[in-house]
């Protein structure tokens, strides 16, 4: 009947356990990196001018407020048809974004916001509707984050 080492096996998984630190580490970074991109050239980078915007109609008269019209007429439609894309008026805003990232032995956390002072409008006003562009985000790279850190731990336990 054959036997087990227990310490080969010991040796095994001790190695198996340092090298899931550094995959999820390197995941975490990865994870940063992309919801940095899709922020910044993707949900930052709308291309109508505040002119064009606050034009009105036949305009699109302020696409962003409440309600299907104002005092001067029916609202444009918004750009992109999605309200999560930010019109780039300046680099400032997109230059705002910035990333954190934690591994420890039990999560991977990694967060993304922006410190812009226009930011907080995005939250809606009394005259403007909310943004959801950290919902976008997360219906962006939530499945792919999964699958790197699910990749890191496969690779992580994969090498004897």
């Amino acid at each position: 009947m054959p036997r087990s080492n227990a310490l080969a096996l010991s040796k095994k998984n001790q190695r198996r356990a340092t090298a899931i630190i550094p995959a999820l580490n390197q995941a975490k970074k990865d994870t940063e990196a992309a919801l940095w991109h899709r922020a910044v050239w993707e949900l930052s980078a709308g291309s109508v001018k505040q002119s064009t915007l606050s034009q009105g109609p036949p305009g699109l008269n302020n696409p962003y407020g409440y309600g299907p019209s104002n005092s001067r007429g029916p609202r444009g439609a918004v750009p992109y048809g999605n309200l999560a894309i930010i019109n780039r008026q300046s680099d400032d805003f997109a230059a705002s974004w910035d990333t954190v990232g934690l591994v420890t032995t039990n999560s991977v956390t990694v967060l993304i916001f922006n410190t812009s002072p226009h930011a907080k409008f995005l939250l809606g006003t009394d005259r403007m509707k909310r943004r959801p562009v950290l919902e976008e985000l997360h219906r962006l790279e939530d499945a792919p984050f999964s699958r790197r850190v699910a990749s890191a731990i496969r690779k992580a336990i994969s090498n004897p």
